[in-house]
């Protein structure tokens, strides 16, 4: 087997004559000019060669449009594109949608061939993150983690069912606003929380080579350029975590346990790194335009939410960051108000209108709000408890997992689900019996501790 980091989290993976591609994300900028790529890939694969894409979820920096397109428009659209099984097919819907005509959706717990002599497995966890094993016939294993916060009997089970590990690739850097993003209260995690999850993945996997990858970006905007602060570069990684490491810079490869790269290939990381330009341009979003939006907003939560779940919702503000104005939003109803009204909210984020305007439009744009992390938060003492319901409520009624009244949960696509993950749920049970489901499931996912 080889495996080639192209950049980021996109691997090149050959294995028995088949070059499988995961993630592709290979130019411009992502969450709304928030992100950018660290370095970006020195060369670029042959998308003509290519005999399957796997993409893990719908991230941009793993699911990327203008990517994917090149890919389709080169290749053709009839390439076989690998995608989890989620309890909704969003993904391969938009895959469709983009013009691909083989979509496969992967059963979690499942290995199946997917081409002669190479079987894959698919293991997804929590709402939106997948992990992938590749195995060549009479040929080495690679497990994918990448972005997916794996542990308790999940990660045990996996253990089980590869006792040979050969490669093991996992995201160790933060991705994510939270704490960083927050002014006022005391994070619960850090980021050598994150260490403590990478290095949970070669305790328990034991591979020959444990891979760092799927953090290789830059916070690009003078919004969230603080962020950059709290990075985990590849040298700290190396002196904090307890696994030794295979690293690969983007271009270099791996195969049959030998790393292949040049000069080049580091010479061009260590100088992006360096790099300290960032975007302060702005569009600014009339006001008028913003109150349709934020008024669509709530109305969309309210119609996909049921007041059950809308009653956990605290009242929150947002402040504009490039208009003297802002908006209040509680018990279904949203105002727009003088800034300086807003100060004493409880609980409030100064943000830029074309940043809020992506949040409350996309379904997936309160996720990527959070991971963008162009936002400031200011909650008040006693309210932190009641705050984090702000991110779970209208992220999983815009991905459609409030929508109770289609049973969507009671289908043949989610029971097949349901089975494939019951691990995961049944370790979710448990936390919620003892209480820890909040601090230790939804907050603090890069905990990297066990279930009891």
């Amino acid at each position: 087997m080889k495996i080639t980091l192209v950049s980021h989290a996109s691997l090149l993976v050959e294995t028995n004559g088949i070059r499988l591609l995961t993630d592709p994300w290979y130019s411009g900028r992502i969450y709304k000019d928030a992100w950018e790529l660290c370095p970006p890939p020195p060369t670029l694969p042959d998308f003509r060669a290519l005999d399957g894409v796997f993409l893990s979820h719908a991230h941009p920096d793993h699911y990327h449009h203008p990517t994917l397109e090149r890919l389709r428009d080169e290749r053709g659209p009839d390439i076989p594109i690998f995608v989890a099984k989620f309890f909704h097919g969003t993904i391969g819907r938009d895959l469709r949608g983009l013009g691909f005509r083989n979509v496969v959706e992967m059963r979690p717990g499942h290995q199946f061939t997917a081409f002669p002599g190479v079987s894959l497995y698919s293991q997804q966890y929590r709402m939106d993150d997948s992990l992938l094993v590749v195995s060549g016939e009479d040929d080495e294993t690679l497990v994918n983690i990448n972005d997916t916060p794996l542990r308790g009997s999940t990660l045990d089970d996996l253990a089980r069912r590869f006792p040979r590990v050969d490669y093991c690739a996992a995201q160790f850097a933060i991705a994510q606003g939270y704490p960083y993003c927050y002014e006022n209260i005391p994070a619960d995690f850090n980021r050598v929380d994150l260490v403590r999850r990478f290095d949970s993945f070669a305790r328990v996997l034991a591979p020959r080579h444990m891979i760092p990858f799927a953090s290789f970006v830059r916070f690009c905007n003078a919004d969230n350029a603080h962020m950059n602060a709290h990075k985990m570069s590849l040298d700290e990684l190396t002196q904090l975590s307890e696994a030794t490491l295979t690293i690969l810079y983007p271009g270099d490869s791996i195969e049959r346990g030998v790393v292949s790269g040049t000069a080049e290939h580091k010479r061009h990381f260590d100088a992006a790194q360096h790099d300290t330009r960032y975007v302060s341009e702005r569009e600014i979003i009339p006001i008028e335009t913003m109150d349709e939006l934020m008024s669509t907003f709530v109305r969309t939560l309210a119609s996909r939410v049921p007041r059950l779940f809308r009653r956990k919702l605290p009242p929150f503000a947002f402040v504009l960051a490039d208009q003297p104005w802002g908006y209040s939003v509680a018990d279904d109803t949203v105002e727009r108000l003088p800034s300086a009204a807003l100060t004493e909210h409880p609980i409030r984020y100064t943000v830029a209108s074309e940043v809020l305007s992506e949040a409350v439009t996309h379904d997936w744009g309160w996720a990527d709000l959070s991971i963008g992390a162009r936002f400031r938060a200011r909650v008040q003492p006693g309210w932190e408890a009641r705050e984090i319901w702000f991110w779970v409520i209208p992220m999983l009624g815009g991905e459609g997992y409030l929508t109770l009244r289609t049973f969507w949960f009671l289908r043949l696509r989610a029971l097949q689900v349901w089975w494939g993950r019951r691990l995961e749920v049944w370790d979710y049970l448990r936390n919620l019996l003892t209480g820890r489901f909040m601090s230790s499931v939804v907050r603090k996912k890069t905990s990297s501790i066990a279930a009891p």
